[in-house]
């Protein structure tokens, strides 16, 4: 988890964005729903060897398309949202019906050995200081969270504390750029990828760090 002092303000913005807060906005639009699902998918599985991983689940499927997204490229990905109806105007069937902010959601998926493989996902920024640190506490092999950019470059003193550290386990990776032919608003966030270990890190990685078709790939 991040470690370091949150100040009072970042406390309570992120215990306002948890369902059942008084002001908790249920319709409140995902910001990943303005982009393109393939393109992120692609320019992740241009790093990732994605099909190295047998299975992968997805704890906040109805913020993004991501499972559709793999699913077409024969990748195993189950789903997981207990909002249903929330996000969008129609019904979104999940695989599961956890909440994904809560440690006993994973520690249940543990017991059932559903996190041998990946977490991906791509969640309302204003939970990731929650929902991301929870996944990287678990034993998957790799979890893959698509956040805006701000998420990165704007840290709270808590989280850069938290990336610094997997910075230096080198256990993170961050992917960026803007795909030749996408818009802005297309590809306007980050993947950051978080490894259970280094050797996990280069065995699903490809390494070859590049700069082609507009597509920046940063490595840490």
């Amino acid at each position: 988890m991040p470690q370091g002092h949150f100040r009072d303000t970042e406390v309570t913005k992120m215990s306002s964005s948890m369902p059942g807060s008084y002001i908790y906005n249920e319709c409140i639009r995902p910001w990943g729903a303005r982009g393109s699902c393939k393109l992120i998918i692609d320019q992740l599985s241009r790093v990732l060897r994605l099909p190295n991983i047998l299975e992968w689940i997805d704890p906040c499927s109805s913020s993004g398309r991501i499972a559709s997204c793999l699913r077409s490229l024969r990748l195993n990905i189950i789903t997981n949202e207990p909002y249903v109806g929330v996000w969008r105007t129609e019904d979104i069937a999940a695989d599961l019906q956890l909440d994904p902010t809560q440690p006993g959601t994973y520690q249940s998926w543990q017991a059932q050995g559903h996190l041998t493989g990946g977490l991906i996902s791509q969640p309302l920024p204003r939970l990731l200081d929650i929902v991301l640190p929870l996944a990287v506490l678990t034993e998957v092999q790799v979890v893959c969270y698509y956040v805006p950019a701000s998420y990165v470059s704007s840290p709270t003193s808590a989280r850069l504390a938290w990336m610094t550290r997997l910075k230096t386990e080198n256990r993170l990776l961050l992917i960026m750029g803007i795909p030749k032919q996408a818009s802005i608003a297309e590809s306007s966030g980050i993947w950051f990828c978080v490894f259970r270990t280094p050797e996990l890190r280069a065995l699903h990685s490809r390494m070859e760090y590049f700069q082609e078709d507009n597509c920046v790939v940063f490595a840490e």
